[in-house]
């Protein structure tokens, strides 16, 4: 059984709303007081981060520039995925999209388009961040000395390593949209049958070469939060060790101190973020494993 008709399955049997794509209007309210009570909290702190780099040397480091970068790339990331899934999927507006005057769907095919590519462009950068953060973190952790100073001295490295894959794998699956609008009536069997968008997009990529792109993409998902995993595992173990040294030693060094604690903090900072990439990875690869039977992916050959 291919795993769409599970999907199919297993709504039809549950019942269960939350597996409809659609974005009713509670939904609606809620991602919106959502994005306007974390967003906020999020500059807050990224600011506080930034203003902190004169006046302290651990806020300026490799590793919390990262963490700033990657913010905002969340931040962005959530939103363009909000703003697609209120596009496709929440009825009113679908239904008002394709009753605009070609002129005007015209506006709007070019709006989704450049949406959906950043969308893709801010994903990947995700996954290879939060990758570059881990590493920092084990690198610091297992070699104190040399490994700062390794982190410190390669950091614009770092930030190529992070964007590079972002940008290629961003041009391969670049997609450009446009009208007229029309219902998506195949994938309104997984939506309760309610109003689906169809847009017509192509991508840049065309023939056999989108398959090896999707691939590639794969690849850059796996590796990425498979490292990150292994590094953080590696991480913590060493952490541990550390903490079973220093209190055999009975040393009580209250700076030693403050120092490890703030170092486990962001150890469990780096932690979580994998734990929400391992989620957007989740969704990525089903989205990746219904390109067969999507008409929007059919249609782009």
């Amino acid at each position: 059984m291919s795993s769409s008709l599970l999907l199919l399955r297993i709504q039809k049997q549950f019942k269960i709303f939350l597996l409809f794509p659609e974005v009713t209007n509670f939904e609606l309210i809620l991602h919106t007081l959502i994005l306007l009570t974390t967003c906020p909290i999020i500059f807050y702190f990224m600011i506080k981060i930034v203003l902190s780099w004169s006046s302290s040397n651990e806020y300026k480091s490799s590793l919390f520039k990262i963490i700033v970068f990657g913010k905002i790339a969340d931040v962005v990331t959530s939103v363009l995925y909000f703003f697609i899934r209120i596009i496709r999927y929440h009825c009113p507006l679908v239904n008002l999209l394709i009753y605009l005057k070609i002129e005007k769907q015209k506006i709007a095919a070019t709006i989704f388009t450049a949406i959906k590519n950043l969308a893709n462009f801010f994903s990947i950068i995700q996954l290879t961040q939060c990758c570059y953060m881990t590493t920092i973190r084990f690198v610091t952790v297992w070699f104190p000395v040399n490994g700062i100073f390794f982190i410190e001295t390669t950091y614009n490295y770092g930030i190529i390593t992070i964007l590079l894959p972002a940008f290629i794998l961003a041009i391969l699956l670049f997609e450009n949209c446009e009208g007229p609008f029309q219902y998506n009536w195949n994938y309104m069997k997984y939506n309760n049958n309610r109003s689906v968008l169809f847009v017509n997009c192509t991508y840049l990529v065309k023939d056999g070469y989108f398959d090896k792109t999707i691939l590639l993409h794969r690849y850059v998902m796996y590796i990425s939060v498979s490292l990150a995993i292994v590094l953080i595992i590696l991480t913590y173990w060493r952490m541990y060790y550390m903490k079973s040294s220093i209190s055999n030693c009975n040393m009580n060094n209250k700076r030693e101190d403050l120092k490890r604690q703030f170092g486990i903090r962001v150890t469990i900072y780096v932690f979580i973020d994998i734990l929400n990439n391992i989620v957007i990875c989740t969704v990525e690869q089903i989205f990746i494993s219904y390109t067969d039977e999507d008409p929007d992916i059919n249609q782009k050959y």
